[in-house]
């Protein structure tokens, strides 16, 4: 009756609820959140984005490059021009030496970008010519002089001193990292998360028509179906570009033959080639458009174009040109974000389990608080890639490390049910006093 009497108060039901209520929301009872697909979108060609080619190994240059090269290697060159399309601080880096014994002619460097060579054994940079007069930048055999050949030259005067950059390649380029975008790249294409967009294309006779959806674009082919093709048509009214990219996602270990004619509408900015351990691949036939990211494989281009960003171990680089086209579209990695354990909604007036024991029957003493059984971390669904396998790397998912994560969730338990006892006590104590002050006034 007393109970009833206290219901009926609106007062009394007013400060109950204002005490239960934070206390339910904090707890979760009132909203447990399930477990969410988080998604993440990013180019993995970004930190390539200022370069034509990247060699990690040596890379000799016979056909003009319009973006900068960067060449973990030795550089030899045939009397030809880079980087004349580039707006970034360097325009031609390499790590290792220029290969006079190798090379001939002029290797013209024409952008303000600077000249970075990582070892200048047996060269000198010369900024001034044999009357002492200041001059643009040349880089020339040791003795030779100013104005021979063969020579790397800049359009503009670079204070000689600034050329020689030992360790400068290295620090900017990691083969492991170009490695770990691959194996991104790839994890995205053959992912379960992204299985809605992979794509199908018929091929037949070598000719693939190729029509794509709005968004990311996953097409998976072996480097046998890749050597094999010899016209890829797109077709329907979504076609490559950064909006909507293509990614041609290529298994198996190579050797690559590329020759192909490419038709229908298209923006060079919108493809990439990703061959992850493909360790051979050559370009012959008509130009390609779009980016390739091999970092395991020789990269020999024999004929026409290339219109993007080649990411490679190492560059021969022939033909006629490398257009600076770098890759703007995007991938998306999926994870599956891990929610606590959802707390079991109580009935209010009834007393709190402790996790781990019996529920008591309800008029019984709430039992003295035990040490709460570790509440196991959840898992994702069997099937859908985790933090660990599905992200790059260097990326973490959410900002938190696993370990840290579980003893957060195992924490919280307890304040979990310190609070929610509590605000139950409360509440109960307040119901009481107001019955009791209600039939006080009716005894009266």
């Amino acid at each position: 009756m007393a109970l009833t009497r206290a219901l009926g108060n609106p007062g009394a039901i007013r400060l109950a609820v204002a005490i239960l209520l934070p206390a339910f929301a904090v707890t979760g009872i009132l909203a447990v959140s399930p477990a969410a697909a988080h998604t993440t979108r990013y180019n993995p060609l970004a930190e390539y984005a200022d370069w034509n080619v990247v060699s990690f190994g040596d890379t000799n240059i016979h056909a003009e490059s319009e973006g900068p090269v960067a060449s973990g290697g030795d550089l030899t060159f045939a009397g030809t021009n880079v980087g004349f399309k580039s707006s970034s601080a360097i325009a031609l880096l390499t790590g290792g030496r220029v290969d006079y014994a190798g090379s001939a002619g002029s290797l013209q460097v024409n952008s303000s970008g600077s000249i970075k060579i990582g070892d200048l054994t047996g060269a000198d940079a010369l900024d001034t010519d044999q009357n002492n007069a200041k001059v643009n930048t040349e880089v020339v055999r040791a003795g030779a002089g100013y104005g021979s050949t063969p020579a790397v030259t800049s359009n503009h005067r670079q204070p000689a001193t600034t050329v020689a950059a030992p360790g400068l390649f290295a620090a900017t380029f990691s083969q492991a990292a170009a490695d770990a975008s691959s194996a991104a790249v790839a994890a995205a294409a053959t992912g379960t998360c992204n299985a809605g967009e992979i794509i199908q294309p018929e091929i037949s006779a070598g000719r693939a028509s190729v029509s794509l959806h709005a968004g990311a674009n996953y097409w998976n082919l072996t480097t046998d179906e890749l050597s094999g093709l010899s016209q890829i048509t797109f077709t329907g009214a979504t076609t490559p570009s950064t909006q909507n990219p293509l990614i041609i996602n290529v298994a198996g270990s190579g050797p690559v033959t590329i020759s192909l004619n490419l038709a229908g509408a298209r923006d060079p900015r919108g493809i990439l080639f990703n061959l992850p351990d493909a360790t051979s691949i050559t370009q012959g036939g008509d130009s390609i458009d779009g980016s390739i990211l091999a970092p395991k494989a020789d990269y020999t281009k024999t004929s026409a174009n290339l219109q993007g960003t080649a990411i490679v171990a190492s560059a021969d680089l022939g033909g006629s040109e490398e257009h600076y086209f770098p890759f703007g579209g995007f991938i998306t990695d999926c994870v599956t974000a891990t929610t606590p354990t959802p707390i079991p909604t109580q009935t209010p007036g009834t007393p709190v389990p402790t996790p781990g024991t019996p529920v008591p029957t309800p008029g019984t003493p709430v039992p003295t608080p035990t040490t709460p059984a570790t509440v196991p971390t959840a898992s994702p669904t069997t099937g859908t890639p985790s933090a660990a396998t599905s992200k790059k790397p260097e990326r973490s998912i959410d900002g938190a490390a696993p370990a840290s994560a579980e003893l957060a969730h195992t924490g919280s338990d307890v304040a979990v049910w310190i609070v929610l006892g509590t605000a139950l006590l409360v509440a109960g104590g307040i119901i009481t006093v107001v019955a009791r002050g209600r039939r006080g006034k009716t005894r009266s």
